[in-house]
C-alpha cells in the first residue's frame, strides 16, 4: 500500500503518434489491493487517465541568431560565456523559447 497514495503523470509531446497507447504506458498499472491475497496474487489494472489534444493551429516564429558578442569572442574563452548575457534577455523577453544546440559540450 503507497504511504502517501497515487502520484500524478503528465506528459506532453508535440509529435509522439499513438497518442492513446503512449498515455496508457505513461499511466501504467496500479495493483489491486482489495482482494485478500493481493502480496502472494498481485492482480493489476490499467490506471484512469486522460487524454487532453488541442486540435488548434499553431502558429510558430522561428530566427536563428548567432550574437556578434560570440563570433568576435576570444580564441581560448568558452562560447557558452559570451552566450549567457544574451541568452537571459531573450529568456525574459519572450512567454517561451527553445534553444537547440549541435553537441553536448561543457558549459
Amino acid at each position: 500500500m503507497p504511504l502517501a497514495g497515487e502520484f500524478q503523470r503528465l506528459a506532453l509531446s508535440a509529435t509522439v503518434k499513438p497518442m492513446q497507447i503512449v498515455a496508457e504506458f505513461i499511466a501504467g498499472y496500479s495493483l489491486d489491493t482489495t482482494k485478500p491475497d493481493y502480496v502472494a496474487n498481485p492482480q493489476y489494472y490499467p490506471r484512469t487517465m486522460g487524454l487532453i489534444e488541442s486540435d488548434q493551429d499553431k502558429v510558430y516564429q522561428v530566427r536563428i541568431r548567432y550574437p556578434t558578442e560570440s563570433a568576435e569572442r576570444a580564441a581560448n574563452e568558452k562560447i557558452w560565456d559570451s552566450l549567457v548575457e544574451y541568452f537571459c534577455k531573450k529568456i525574459d523577453a519572450n512567454r517561451s523559447t527553445l534553444f537547440f544546440y549541435q553537441q553536448p559540450c561543457s558549459v
